[in-house]
């Protein structure tokens, strides 16, 4: 078995921070989200070229396409969306102070700096105008919370950076991917 590649060229500034993802991941060991416990974090490029992290062997499946997907019964896939979402939910219940967060990202101004990023993503993408986009923008600067709770955000959370459970593919079991993750303001927000 060969060493997991890890793309070294082309990548965002936070993409596989995996010294991020470390951090995130070791902090929510005490808490309900499943997170994969980590044996070892490594910064050494002269190991395999790329910092890297190793965790605990988790059994599961990960649906990465299509036809995974497809493979789950109805009732399946709704409990995987329900399990998803009540994983969500315990993420963002969690108070980043209690678990040695506090002074992790940059959770002041984030809704902010998070609308304004996504006008420029747009805005290098767009292959055309589209009136929709351009108020549905509009419409996120003018409702923007102005005081809120902070709170952990996973920052790719998606059926495939999760593991269900083989025996029973309704529930998450663990959630990887965390090297995106970061502290936002967004609980119990006021509005202006």
């Amino acid at each position: 078995m060969g060493l997991p590649a890890t793309p070294i060229a082309g990548q965002t500034a936070s993409a596989h921070d995996v010294a991020r993802e470390a951090r995130v991941t070791a902090a929510l060991q005490s808490t309900g989200v499943p997170v994969p416990p980590v044996i070892s974090l490594c910064q050494d490029l002269a190991v395999i070229g790329a910092p890297f992290t190793i965790t605990t062997w988790i059994d599961g499946e990960v649906i990465r396409g299509r036809a995974e997907l497809d493979q789950l019964v109805d009732e399946e896939l709704r409990g995987a969306c329900a399990s998803m979402i009540d994983v969500l939910a315990s993420l963002h219940a969690v108070d980043p102070n209690a678990v040695g967060l506090e002074d992790f990202g940059r959770p002041q101004g984030f809704v902010v700096r998070q609308v304004a990023l996504w006008r420029r993503q747009w805005e290098q993408v767009k292959t055309r105008e589209l009136a929709d986009l351009e108020r549905l923008h509009s419409r996120l600067e003018l409702r923007l919370p102005v005081s809120a709770e902070s709170a952990i955000l996973h920052g790719d959370y998606r059926i495939d950076n999760l593991i269900l459970d083989p025996g029973d593919r309704a529930r998450v079991r663990t959630v990887l991917d965390w090297e995106l993750s970061l502290r936002s303001v967004n609980r119990a927000p006021t509005w202006h």
